[in-house]
């Protein structure tokens, strides 16, 4: 790890993960160096490898480090090593196929300095051409998913799309890794801990959602193992609670759809109406709620391993 812009007045460190070259975060590095306040910002890029000192592409930003962890076997582990070695009060994972908008960095870090532990922005669709891709979009994101109003949130938050105050997370100690990677879980005990979530509308990326059917429903079903499993191994279930959670699966979607018609319908200001987009979401959720189940009974399997793709190199799984 080396910091190679020097250190100057830094205030929001954003975590980025390539699982190959520097050139893979083109996008999202333009993004961020386009932001108003880029010399406030801290770029760190994890990689499984040492990266070369590339000035060129990481350049414009008030400080950026570089992380080699190795393999990479879940996004969670990733993520926590980039906040470890992150130095700002506030952090941020930006996806390399999220790209912040206008005025995203500083409305982040000013929103920061109220009584916010997380404070997540809105999500535009940047690949709105294709129904699959405003299903995935829906399906993962709903309350997100622009136009946003910008409110307290007292419940989960937009996986992948929230800063944090970095003291809470590194609070997390040797739990950090696990609950980045299943993101709600994290935001369930900040909560049950009296700490403060803020889903904030005046901040926005856009989002490259999955438009390839079968990617789409794949990366459902192993997103909902790893959630399944994560979430009766850590908070201790029953052999008899997570048989009777897993037999409950048909109902599991059935309760998200009708919770995601309020954001189908805020949605349509951006979509239009695009006949179809209701079963293509339903299925999505109960491809998920089946892998939650399947999660429950035998553990994640290679779950989180079968989705590292369609989180670092989203452009293989879109069509349009």
């Amino acid at each position: 790890m080396d910091a190679i812009n020097g250190e100057p007045e830094v205030e929001l460190s954003v975590v980025t993960v390539t699982p190959d070259g520097l050139e893979a975060l083109d996008r999202i590095l333009a993004a961020l160096r386009a932001q108003e306040v880029s010399d406030r910002i801290e770029v760190v890029v994890v990689a499984p490898r040492e990266l070369p000192e590339d000035a060129e592409r990481l350049r414009g930003f008030g400080a950026t480090r570089r992380v080699a962890i190795g393999q990479i076997p879940s996004l969670g582990r990733a993520i926590a090593a980039g906040v470890r070695a992150a130095t700002c009060p506030v952090v941020a994972y930006a996806e390399e196929h999220s790209y912040p908008e206008p005025g995203w960095a500083a409305t982040l870090i000013e929103r920061h300095r109220g009584p916010w532990t997380g404070v997540a922005w809105s999500l535009e669709n940047a690949n709105p051409a294709c129904l699959t891709s405003w299903a995935h979009l829906l399906g993962n994101f709903g309350p997100a998913v622009a136009p946003v109003t910008a409110r307290e949130s007292e419940g989960p938050l937009p996986w992948n799309h929230v800063s944090y105050k970095r003291e809470e997370l590194l609070a997390c100690g040797d739990r950090l890794e696990e609950l980045l990677e299943t993101e709600g879980l994290l935001h369930r005990d900040l909560l049950a801990s009296g700490r403060r979530l803020y889903l904030e509308g005046g901040a926005a990326s856009r989002h490259v959602n999955v438009s390839r059917l079968r990617a789409n429903l794949s990366s459902h079903y192993h997103g909902g193992r790893g959630f399944g499993a994560a979430r009766s191994r850590i908070d201790g279930w029953s052999a008899a609670r997570r048989l009777a959670y897993a037999l409950a699966f048909p109902l599991v979607p059935l309760l998200r759809l009708w919770r995601h018609l309020p954001d189908v319908r805020r949605a349509r200001a951006r979509s239009g109406r695009r006949p179809g987009l209701i079963p293509t979401l339903a299925l999505g959720l109960t491809l998920d709620a089946l892998g939650e189940a399947v999660g429950y009974l035998r553990g994640p399997g290679r779950s989180r391993q079968r989705r590292l793709s369609v989180e670092l190199e989203r452009k293989r799984h879109i069509s349009t």
